[in-house]
């Protein structure tokens, strides 16, 4: 896949990984996007080369383990990819499901072509709204991370 090359050069000069882990993350990125999940038996199954899924499977699993992802540094990625140089931002509370554990996150993302891209994802160790405090304190998150100035609005 032609994209692979590029993508494993960006995230090598952003991040300055290892080849394996570029190797192993540029598959994981496309298959989350050919295949609409990050469910990784099935993101698994779009690695390329002569591998077994299973293989590839628990290559990802190692990854996740071993390798910690600093996700201040994973938000200025994303926001170093889109060309803005003010964030519309947006904030929303979702919930998922995991098995029979209910995740519920709180969102900050910035806009962009109609897309919300997220950058930050804290858990909420509790049903229904978030709380003022709980806002603020992610708006500091942005903040120390990216400064004031670089907000549009909210």
């Amino acid at each position: 896949m032609s994209y692979h090359h590029e993508l494993g050069k960006i995230l090598w000069e952003f991040f300055h990984w290892n080849r394996a882990r570029v190797g192993c993350i540029v598959p994981l990125l496309g298959g989350i996007i050919q295949l609409g999940t990050v469910n990784l038996i099935k993101i698994a199954s779009t690695f390329p080369g002569e591998a077994q899924q299973h293989s590839h499977y628990k290559r990802l699993q190692r990854l996740f383990r071993e390798f910690p992802l600093e996700l201040n540094l994973i938000a200025q990625f994303i926001a170093h990819l889109l060309p803005l140089e003010k964030f519309t931002l947006t904030l929303d509370r979702t919930n998922w499901k995991l098995g029979k554990i209910d995740i519920h996150l709180l969102v900050l993302g910035v806009a962009y072509r109609g897309i919300a891209f997220p950058l930050f994802w804290p858990t909420l160790a509790k049903q229904g709204n978030s709380n003022t405090q709980e806002r603020i304190t992610l708006i500091e998150r942005l903040i120390a991370v990216f400064g004031r100035e670089r907000i549009a609005c909210l």
